[in-house]
């Protein structure tokens, strides 16, 4: 399957190959724990986003309307903005408007789970989740230290294996999908668990 879709090259199967390339050299021995998630978190993001951008039947009026909206706020807050003396949480508040997207990180997931025909609770939205809870604290600077009981250390450590086993499966889960296969796959391999498409 991998190997037909990607002869034909295209800018869609480069970003894949090269996607593909580097989530395996994010799971090489050697490479620290914390940096194999935190590396196949955005790999995960980055296909998502890629898969989204090419393939997606996106509804390009109902994204128009957004950007529409979204610069009417914008001059909306400007204007407030101008009458305040103090205008600097005006300003703040209208960076965060002109930079907010048409739909969050969550919405791109469902999206791309939908156009792929993937169901979201039972396959999509628990690599969601394993991702959501790995990436977002070392991603948002709370980095977490080993702790000094061994059993807790341990549980941990556990919980952040199979975390990334989970994640990785889902990374496997959407090339699969994108390439047409159809049949049984190992959703985690450390947990030895199977899916099917």
């Amino acid at each position: 399957y991998a190997a037909e879709f990607l002869r034909e090259r295209t800018p869609f199967t480069e970003k894949l190959t090269n996607l593909a390339s580097m989530f395996r050299a994010a799971g090489d021995e050697g490479v620290h724990l914390d940096i194999k998630i935190l590396a196949t978190c955005a790999l995960l993001e980055s296909l998502v986003r890629t898969i989204y951008a090419e393939r997606t039947m996106a509804n390009q009026e109902q994204e128009k309307q957004f950007r529409d909206a979204r610069s009417r706020v914008a001059e909306l807050i400007e204007k407030a903005a101008e009458t305040t003396p103090d205008r600097v949480a005006l300003d703040r508040l209208k960076a965060i408007v002109a930079d907010a997207a048409p739909l969050t990180i969550k919405g791109v997931f469902r999206a791309v789970g939908e156009q792929l025909g993937l169901d979201w609770e039972k396959q999509l939205q628990p690599v969601f989740t394993e991702w959501k809870t790995a990436r977002n604290p070392a991603a948002h600077g709370r980095v977490t230290t080993e702790h000094p009981d061994p059993d807790v250390e341990g549980e941990r450590v556990k919980t952040m294996f199979f975390g990334y086993s989970r994640i990785a499966g889902g990374f496997n889960m959407l090339l699969l999908k994108v390439f047409g296969y159809t049949g049984t796959f190992r959703s985690s391999a450390l947990e030895d668990v199977y899916g099917k498409l």
